[in-house]
């Protein structure tokens, strides 16, 4: 089976905030798309990869390694997922 290719198409295409939680403390974020699994971010500072963080949307924590990260963005993938009805109706704020 084509996890990457399965997992795109569980993934919503969104602009939203969030605060990444990291060793150095909370930066603010915006998320470019959302999954179950994961999220791809890109944050007010560059994130490291292969690093533990805490995902959080509004009530939403995630505790998350960074997979792959550039100087744009980065790629979470959540230790958990996410129910799906955490992240279904999320709006644009």
């Amino acid at each position: 089976m084509d996890t990457a290719g399965a997992r795109k198409q569980d993934r919503k295409h969104v602009l939203l905030k969030a605060t990444i939680i990291t060793a150095e403390g909370s930066h603010e974020a915006r998320i470019k798309d959302l999954s179950a699994s994961g999220a791809q971010v890109s944050c007010s500072l560059p994130l490291r990869a292969d690093r533990d963080v805490i995902f959080q949307r509004g009530s939403i924590f995630a505790a998350a390694r960074v997979a792959w990260s550039n100087k744009e963005c980065a790629g979470l993938e959540f230790y958990r997922p996410l129910e799906p009805m955490n992240f279904r109706n999320e709006r644009a704020v």
